[in-house]
This record gives C-alpha cells, structure tokens and sequence, in this order.
C-alpha cells in the first residue's frame, strides 16, 4: 500500500511537469519524455553519477562538521538562558545572510579549487541544527532533571536517559533536514565557486540556455536527494526507536515472593532549615524529627512551601541554612509520574542501577514491580499504563532504590478517591513491611486518618500558627 501511494504520487509529479511543459512551451520546460530521453544515455549518466559524488561528498562533510558544532553548542544554549543570549546574534548572522554572502569572501580566500562548497554548507547547516538542539533541550520538564538528581545522578546515564531521548527527534530532524540542506547549499557554492561538482555543470547549461540538459540534471538530482531523503527516514527509524524495551540476560533469578525483612530503623531530622527564592525567604528556622514508628503527614496551603521543604531535604536544593541527617539515603516520589516515558516498567525501575545492570537488580526490580501488582506488566511502557498503575511504577522505583527515608510529594494526585484509598492501603503495608520513616505531603489528609499518622500542619511547622 505505501508503494502504491509513492507511485501514485510519483506519477501526479510527472503529470504536473507534462501539463508545465505544454503551458510554458517545451524549449522552456521540456516534457518528461524528452528528458528520459536524454537521461537514458550511459555517457549522460556517467558524468552525472561522476558530478553528483563530488557535491554530495562536498555536502555530507559540510553537514558532519556542523552536527560535530552544532550539538555540544545547542546543548549549553539550552541549558542555561544567559548562554542562549550570548550565541543569539551570531546564530543570527548565519541563518539570516544567504549562502551568496558568504562565497565572495571565502572564493578571494581559498580559491575556486578550495573548500569553498563545504564550508558554505557548514555555515548554512550550523545555525539551523544548533537551534533544533538548543529548543530540544530548553523543552526537558525541569521535574525530569529532579528524577535523575535523585535516582540516577551520573554523567552518562544522564546523557544516555535524560538528554538523549529528548534530543531524538532534533537528531532525526538534523539528520533528516541538515543533510539535505548541506547538499543544497554546496551545490549553490559550486554554482559561483569551484571547477566541478554538479552546480558547476548546471550553470553551465543554465549559461547557454541548453534547457534539455539543464532540466535534465535538475530532474536526476531531485530524484536523488529524494532517494536519499527516503532512505535517511528509513534508516532513523530502525537506528533510533523511539521506545526501548529492556533486554535482560538469561541469568536472572527467579522472583522472591517472601516477606520483606524490615530495613534497620532510620530517623529523619531537620534542625533550623531555612530557603527561599531570590532574596525573599519561603521558610526559615524549621526542625522537624520523623522516625520509622509514625510517619508524618504534612499539609497545608498551596503555594506555601511543602515541595520546596521536600526538594530542600532530599538534597535537590541547597538550603540557607540549618542541616539534614536522613540515615540510611533518602527517596523522593514525585507529584507528577516522573516516568521515563521512552523507558518500559522494568527499565523505569531499573534506573538507579543503570548504566550496568546486573542480574541481581534485574530480580530486585521484579520483585518491585511484584510488590506493587505490576509483576505482569514489566514490559509496559508509560503511555499504556492506567494512572494508578503509573503512580504504582513510581512506587517501585522508589522501593527498588531502597532508601530508608522516603519523602512523597502528592503521590497519588489526579487519582479518583477509590483509586488513592486502595494505593493508601497497599503503601501502609508495605511501608510497614519495609521499615521506612516517610514524610508525606498531601491535600487528602481526612483520607489518612485511619492510618497510624502523625499529623503536623505547615502552619504549626513554620511557626505561623496563631
């Protein structure tokens, strides 16, 4: 079926160039036969094939040069806003001047026999595949960067599982789009600058208005980028998926189903902790002690601090002043899903062992998905998640890190009542069966209070209280 829809519209190109061709008149566009004709000389197509190696040579190493620039260069830029404004007007110059302005000065420089064709290439291609880069990584949730921060905080991991899949599709793009425009622009070089390549062939037939000669060569050059253009796309498609299953070696124990022994008692204390944005303080002076025996339940107005004090004991944010001591490392699920959404269950919640997985963190991690009712759909992947089972993967993550503080942020928010109430229960079980001391913010405070919780508002907590 999709060969049968490239021809047909194939064959619509043909019928439109036949109908231009009566219109205008064949010694201005020649008909499609005509060229055929021509192009079906070997001597022709020798000397295209011959002509046409030189440009796109000329082109792919113009394109290579540039994404070797381009991706390092759009990263910074993405990264940090003062760094943007900084590459904004030279960015600038090169998408904005035509490739024209940069042959004059590069043909006095280098000659017509240098590499005048690959540079304009890569000064065309440049700006074009650095801001791809430099929006893909502007666009990544500012929640993700907190995911890897607290689970997996490791250059190449990071890379591998943050930056790389949001760069995707800038990368099939670039690929896709900056190799094409690198031909394009070093065929327009060879036009003014250079002693062969097919531009200089084409605008020598465009000179003597030899018109037959000059479609001739522009119909097989078309035909060809098309080809490449096609094969590019397919090639992506099977070198970069976009979704990864996690291939698992033959060696992997079986799941445990036995009870978890309770991990040695944790104490999380906070003494005279202070932060805040800009100069404004959002919280001082707060202490707060949370053992294994009864976890605290934290609520209070939106807006006024909770996530912030979570991010600031998990050690995201650096506090003013006052001190953390979290025995035993600290867990931090998220108000959002914080899933990898290119990642299926078992490699979510393989993350912290990443980038070499053993057998053993391949059982500890079905043990997880076990623990928290997913041991059925370890290779599921986000999207085909309910949103109960989503925040359930969030769970075993945080189970499969093994903290022995867990901080929760809204855990089951945009949940139905009868959703939470079951992922409440099934928490508190395994809460107890692990041993944790957990810290838990929530709006749903009446929905804990037949759970063995300590309840402290934010407004008792920060010295507000009246």
């Amino acid at each position: 079926m999709k060969l049968l829809q490239y021809a047909t519209g194939f064959l619509l190109f043909l019928l439109v160039w036949w109908g231009g061709s009566l219109l205008v008149g064949s010694a201005v566009l020649p008909a499609p036969r005509v060229v055929f004709q021509y192009i079906a000389s070997t001597e022709v197509l020798s000397a295209v094939s011959r002509e046409l190696v030189i440009t796109l040579r000329r082109g792919f190493v113009g394109f290579l040069l540039a994404l070797l620039v381009a991706l390092p260069t759009g990263v910074l830029m993405g990264r940090r806003r003062s760094r943007e404004r900084l590459g904004f007007f030279p960015l600038l110059m090169l998408q904005s001047a035509p490739p024209l302005f940069w042959i004059t000065p590069l043909v006095l420089w280098l000659g017509t026999r240098g590499p005048v064709p690959v540079t304009v290439a890569f000064l065309v291609t440049l700006p074009l595949l650095t801001l791809h880069t430099m929006m893909a990584i502007r666009h990544i949730p500012a929640w993700e960067y907190d995911v890897f921060a607290v689970y997996a905080p490791r250059r190449w991991v990071v890379a591998r599982e943050l930056y790389l899949p949001h760069l995707l599709p800038a990368l099939k793009s670039n690929a896709h789009l900056g190799t094409l425009v690198a031909i394009k622009a070093a065929m327009l070089a060879e036009w003014f600058a250079a002693q062969n390549g097919f531009g200089r062939v084409v605008r020598i037939h465009y000179q003597t208005f030899a018109m037959q000669e000059f479609v001739s060569w522009a119909f097989l050059f078309l035909l060809v980028v098309g080809g490449i253009s096609f094969g590019i796309e397919v090639v992506l498609k099977r070198t970069m998926p976009v979704y990864r299953a996690t291939a698992v070696g033959n060696d992997v124990p079986p799941v445990k189903h036995e009870r978890p022994v309770p991990a040695e008692a944790a104490t999380l204390t906070v003494d005279g902790l202070g932060f805040g944005y800009g100069r404004t303080p959002l919280f001082e002076n707060l202490s707060l002690r949370v053992t294994a025996e009864q976890p605290v339940v934290l609520y209070g107005e939106s807006g006024c601090g909770k996530t912030t004090l979570l991010k600031t004991i998990s050690g995201l944010l650096q506090p003013w002043s006052g001190t953390v001591k979290a025995e035993g490392g600290v867990g931090l699920v998220f108000q959002d899903d914080a899933l990898l959404a290119h990642r299926d269950a078992l490699g979510n919640v393989l993350l912290p062992a990443m980038p070499r997985i053993a057998a053993d963190d391949v059982a500890r991690a079905r043990e997880a998905l076990a623990l928290w009712g997913l041991g059925h759909r370890e290779d599921a992947f986000p999207h085909e998640l309910s949103g109960g089972m989503r925040k359930r993967l969030a769970m075993a993550r945080a189970w499969f890190l093994a903290p022995r503080v867990l901080l929760l942020d809204e855990p089951f928010v945009n949940l139905d009542r009868e959703a939470r109430a079951a992922l409440w229960e099934l928490f508190f079980l395994r809460l107890g069966e692990a041993g944790k001391t957990a810290l838990i913010v929530t709006h749903y405070r009446e929905e804990l209070a037949r759970f063995p919780v300590s309840f402290l508002s934010w407004d008792r907590l920060s010295g507000t209280a009246e």
